[in-house]
């Protein structure tokens, strides 16, 4: 809130990118907290299920244990560095506009 309505800096900067966080974010909270085990229990089983599948890089096993293989691994990076840039980018324009406006 505070980015979009206070310094009007578009959030999320690219919202395909910021739902592919919000997918790895998911996967993340699996492996951490379910031993890298996907079960039907868990709320986002379906998304993930569905995200696994189509994913080369990714493979879930009848047991529902996940597997990701570098190249993931890599795809997350790239996505955190495209986010991440396009935010400060946007943010260092902001800030170059007040500083320019209080001159």
């Amino acid at each position: 809130m505070f980015l979009t309505k206070v310094i009007c800096v578009e959030f999320p900067p690219d919202a395909a990118v910021w739902q592919r966080i919000c997918t790895y974010r998911s996967l993340r909270n699996v492996i951490v907290h379910n031993a890298s085990r996907l079960t039907q229990r868990h709320a986002d089983y379906k998304s993930l299920k569905k995200y696994i599948d189509t994913n080369a890089h990714l493979a879930v096993s009848d047991r529902g244990d996940i597997t990701i293989s570098f190249p993931f691994l890599e795809q997350v990076l790239d996505d955190l560095d495209l986010f991440f840039g396009g935010f400060f980018d946007r943010l260092k324009e902001w800030a170059h506009e007040e500083l320019k406006g209080s001159a």
